[in-house]
């Protein structure tokens, strides 16, 4: 395991706000090609598994999905922030066993969520 002896925090990271702003950057190139053709774009921003599970996530993790969120929320990306919504079921374990990816339990509350945005939201 890198970064961690807990079978569930996988991935560790190193990035700084150049990284953050490359990302902001070209999500945000994406969207406006994207919406420039008429068709809505709506960025999910996606937690980490440590976000959720640590009791102790590092600088990056503690900080990186809110960072993103607001600065692509500034720049007029219409976006859906899932760090909450996991949060509120994070008792059920989202993600499988020995990786980073969601279970079922995680994708039925990631498209909840969206579902909800989306049918609470005009475009």
């Amino acid at each position: 395991l890198i970064g961690s002896r807990d079978q569930r925090l996988y991935m560790y990271h190193e990035m700084d706000d150049d990284d953050l702003e490359h990302a902001v950057a070209a999500i945000k190139q994406r969207s406006d090609m994207i919406t420039s053709k008429g068709i809505r774009y709506v960025f999910v921003v996606v937690p980490a598994k440590q976000t959720i599970y640590s009791s102790a996530p590092d600088k990056y993790t503690l900080n990186y999905v809110g960072a993103l969120t607001r600065r692509l929320q500034e720049l007029g990306v219409e976006t859906i922030n899932l760090v909450d919504e996991f949060h509120v079921y994070a008792r059920f374990e989202l993600y499988r066993n020995f990786d980073t990816h969601w279970n079922g339990k995680g994708v039925r509350v990631a498209v909840k969520k969206i579902e909800n945005y989306l049918n609470a939201t005009e475009y």
